[in-house]
């Protein structure tokens, strides 16, 4: 994770991800767990994140166990959700359930973008540091729930890859973060 000043945020360096079941072109239908556990730097705060989240097909977005967004229409899977949400000072937990509605192609893509208090930011995206197990495991969105056993997310796509197209970003975070526009 490398800590930089505010930049803008987008997803062209995320990458598709599911789990190990994606197997080149498809996956079984049903709800998988993905988490991803973000650390601050020694010496830093996080404040807040502004969070770009797509799936094919749905999603729920869960940040250190709380409800944060979800899409739940089918025909929206080509249109971003952006959020913006506090944090802990240390360590946070982002969580997503992803579904995919039918057999066929499968994927979640994200791009995180953390701000500190000392003005710096680090950005964190959808790749293999993912975990994703093929099951919904009860509580999998909880700070404390353990997930060492989980394999690695698996690279189900590129950004703008077949059969994938490049993805709007929303104009802003949803949210009451004071700040998260801010540069």
């Amino acid at each position: 994770m490398k800590v930089t000043l505010s930049v803008a945020l987008d997803l062209t360096a995320s990458s598709w991800i599911w789990t190990t079941e994606f197997t080149g072109s498809s996956a079984p239908a049903g709800s998988r767990a993905f988490r991803k556990t973000l650390t601050s730097p020694a010496g830093k705060s996080a404040i807040y994140a502004d969070i770009i989240i797509t799936t094919d097909n749905f999603y729920v977005l869960y940040v250190n166990g709380a409800l944060i967004g979800q899409r739940t229409n089918t025909n929206d899977w080509q249109q971003a959700g952006r959020f913006c949400v506090g944090l802990g000072p240390t360590t946070n937990v982002i969580a997503v359930n992803g579904t995919n509605e039918a057999i066929g192609r499968a994927g979640v893509l994200a791009a995180i973008q953390v701000r500190y208090q000392d003005g710096t930011s680090s950005t964190s995206i959808s790749d293999v540091s993912w975990k994703a197990t093929s099951s919904l495991p009860s509580g999998f969105q909880s700070t404390t729930f353990n997930d060492v056993s989980w394999p690695a997310a698996v690279i189900s796509g590129t950004y703008a890859g077949y059969p994938y197209a490049p993805i709007p970003i929303p104009a802003g975070p949803i949210g009451v973060c004071a700040g998260c526009n801010a540069t």
